[in-house]
This record gives C-alpha cells, structure tokens and sequence, in this order.
C-alpha cells in the first residue's frame, strides 16, 4: 500500500490529519522503554535464573534435533529470537529463585525493583494482562502502521497498530502472532512471530479447540495461547527438510544438472527446432514438455545457456535427466560435449536456507538462496505445496476452503482477493523466485479480474 501523504486523514481512525496525529506520535513512546529497563535489571540480579527460564519457559518445547537446527540460523534471526524470547520471558516467564517460582514481572513490581515513572509501570501491568494474539494483516501503510484483524475472536474490531518497522516488511494477508498493548494509539509490545499460512490455520484450530473445550481463567488461557504461539513460531525456524515428490514419476525430487560445451551452435539449433516436443530458442533456451498439445505442459527437461558456449540440461529427477541425457545427446551429436553432471538435494539446501538470506529475513522471507536453484523449481515447489489447497481450510476465508467460499457471492470475491494478495507479494521477490499462481486460478475455474489502468 502506498505511504499517507502528511495532509491525508489519519489511517488509525481518529478523524485527524496524518501529521497531527501518528505521524507527530512516530518516535518512540517513553514508556516503551519499559521493557529494556526492566530486563537490564533482570539480567543484573538475577542471571542465571533469566537464563534457565530463556531455556526452559520459551525453548521448552523443542526437541534437542530441533534445538540443533538453530545453527543454521543467521545473525538477523538470532536478533528476533533475542527480542521474541526474552519478551516472553518478561511477559509471561517464571524465575526459580531459592524463595519459590516468583514471575519477572512480580520481581520488578516489588521493593528493590527497577526505577519507573508512573506510565513505564502502566505499560508494563499491560504487557502482564495482555496474551499473545494471532493476527491477520488487513491493512499496511509502511513507515506508519497496520490495520489488524484478530484470528481467534470473531467480535473484536479491526484493530489499528501504530508500528513503524514491521510495517515495511508486512504486507496484507500475512498472519502473525503479537501482544497489542492498549493505548492511544496500540503499539505491539516488541515480539512480532511470523507464520506460513498453513502453521497459521494450524495454530488458530488448535487454540480454538482448546479454548472452546476447557473454558480456562485468564491466567490459563494468557499461558495456552502463549505456549501455542512461541512453540508454533520455533518449530517453523527449526522445520526439517521437507520431501519432495516428484508428482508425475513419483520419484524424489532432485536438482540434477548436466552441463555441456557447444561446439555448433547453428546445428544444436536446428536439431531442437525439429522437435514436436520442444518449444524455445537459444535467446530464451528451451524447454523439451511432457504433452505439447496441452494448453499448460509440464517440463520433462529444461535446457538452459549459461556463457557464450555452455548450457546446462536440468531435470527434477534422476530418472528424467537420464531418459533426457540420453535423448539431447542422441539429438545434438557432435553440435555438444558433455563436461559433467551436478546433483543438488533440495535437502541440503533447505538445511543452509538461512545461510545466504536473499531478502526480508525471517521465516516468512526467502527460504533458498535463488541463485542457487534451477530455473522452474520455485514454480514446481509451489505447485507441490499448494496441490490441495482448494479443498483445505484458510484462516483467512474463516475456515473455509476455498472452493466452499465459492459457493457465495461474498466468499468468491474474498477467494479472489486473497488469491490477488498471493499475487502482488510475489512482485516483491527476485525475478527468479516469482511463481504464477496461475494454476490456483485454474484449479478453481476462476478469471482473473481485468484492472482499469490508472
């Protein structure tokens, strides 16, 4: 969404100019600093307490496989677990003191605490009274805020946030988890988790059923979304590998390249012109397709160029990059000259995915560095992912699937704006990593709308 012109009404509501309202209210709050101080003394008086609460409330619920997998984590993401954790920690943590289990939020409450003004203490008994939330994004106005919808209370209004930083990196339809602190205007309280799509919907069924089923106090229901929340976050940083199938062979998907020196170009040339089954040219390489009288064919080997006289063959599997090295080598003769074979396993890959980030960091962010794949796997990947998506529940359609949304007027206009949304934060990504969701269109037997120009 573009940024608020100064002279703009206000996007938080209140009915004044832009730049007399969150615009003059854009530096930081004063009692916002109430957490930093109140962590320092934390961290002053009671160390190795904070350490094994960091350990145990926030990290309690991984795996030591899990645990190990935050080596591959980058400095960036080792800042937001930084921030994530010890929020937690603050908000809803426990110290083991030779006194009793006494909360952080009581020590610094207590005779000896951190010196704070009347507005820090106001803020910090927010923070204590407020749970975490699952969000929806609605509305980003980057370097000023984000209009809110809550996931898990159907009744609440749309909530404005004051936030200047995460509104330049979140867009509309991404779902987050956060603790709004009440105020004029609301402000998160540090902590902002991102979450895929499918984790979301995950997280709100779960709480939802909790919830529903055990009726809990508040103190109850603060640690349930709480728990539920960090665990869903951490486990999406830590996620193993996925597996990879390829659809059409069944085989796993593997990144196999054969590289080749071209020694006649006009002859390589006029051999793949000659082919039913190729499309391309050497200005964009070619592509050999499993059906070409299909409207949309799947490709069965993509030859790419890669200098003034190399091209590589890429294949998703083994078995099709040797039925295809067969068949190009056959085709091209002594026009080409194989130098040698690379295979990838999308595993390794995945394990270093924070290694190089290329983009927003975070587990919402790139998760391959592009320039490491072949051109075609981030579609393919994407098709794997969302084969079933029609027919399973979205948060963001209030759990419907999409094709029961469908099947009124008000849900298939909701379909084809979150299937827009999709679409515009692709243009966001590097060339190479865009995908067409062309296929979910199709899927449904829905048309893009036409968009008047400007």
């Amino acid at each position: 969404m573009a940024r608020i012109a100064r002279n703009q009404p206000c996007p938080c509501g209140s009915g004044k100019k832009y730049k007399r309202c969150c615009l003059r209210a854009g530096g930081p709050l004063p009692e916002g600093q109430a957490p930093g101080r109140a962590l320092a003394w934390l961290h002053e008086h009671h160390e190795e307490a904070m350490q094994e609460a960091f350990r145990e409330d926030f990290l309690g619920g991984l795996q030591d496989d899990e645990l190990a997998r935050f080596k591959h984590l980058p400095e960036s993401l080792w800042n937001m677990l930084d921030v994530n954790g010890w929020e937690f920690v603050l908000a809803e943590g426990q110290l083991e003191l030779p006194s009793g289990r006494v909360s952080c939020l009581d020590l610094v409450f207590s005779p000896g605490g951190p010196l704070l003004d009347a507005g820090q203490r106001e803020y910090l008994e927010k923070m204590r009274r407020e749970p975490l939330g699952l969000y929806e994004v609605v509305e980003s106005y980057p370097g000023s805020g984000l209009r809110l919808r809550d996931l898990l209370d159907d009744e609440a209004p749309l909530r404005w946030i004051r936030e200047l930083g995460a509104s330049e990196s979140l867009s509309a339809g991404n779902v987050i988890g956060a603790r709004l602190i009440p105020g004029s205007p609301w402000t998160f309280s540090g902590a902002i988790y991102s979450y895929s799509q499918q984790v979301a919907l995950r997280l709100q069924q779960e709480l939802r059923r909790e919830l529903a089923a055990g009726k809990p106090d508040q103190a109850l229901e603060r640690e349930l979304r709480g728990g539920t929340l960090a665990d869903g976050w951490l486990e999406l940083l830590t996620m193993p590998a996925p597996t990879l199938v390829d659809a059409s062979t069944g085989e796993a998907t593997l990144l196999v390249n054969d590289h080749y020196r071209v020694v006649d170009w006009d002859g390589l040339e006029a051999a793949l012109a000659a082919q039913p089954d190729v499309s391309g040219d050497r200005r964009n390489g070619w592509s050999r397709l499993e059906d070409p009288t299909a409207e949309m064919s799947r490709t069965r080997l993509a030859i790419n160029l890669r200098g003034e006289d190399r091209i590589e063959a890429f294949a998703r599997t083994r078995k099709l990059a040797d039925e295809g090295k067969v068949w190009f080598e056959q085709l091209a003769g002594d026009a080409v000259a194989h130098i040698t074979r690379e295979i990838t396993d999308p595993a390794s890959l995945w394990e270093g995915r924070f290694d190089k980030p290329s983009g927003p960091s975070g587990p919402s962010g790139p998760l391959i560095d592009p320039s490491e794949l072949p051109d075609g796997f981030h579609q393919q990947l994407h098709e794997q992912i969302y084969r079933n998506w029609a027919d399973e529940p979205v948060p963001m359609l209030g759990d419907r699937t999409p094709r029961q949304a469908l099947e009124t007027k008000a849900g298939r206009q909701q379909v084809i704006d979150l299937l827009e949304s999709y679409e515009r934060n692709e243009q966001a990504k590097p060339k190479e990593s865009m995908v067409d969701y062309g296929f979910l269109w199709r899927e449904l037997a829905l048309e893009r709308p036409r968009r008047q120009s400007p």
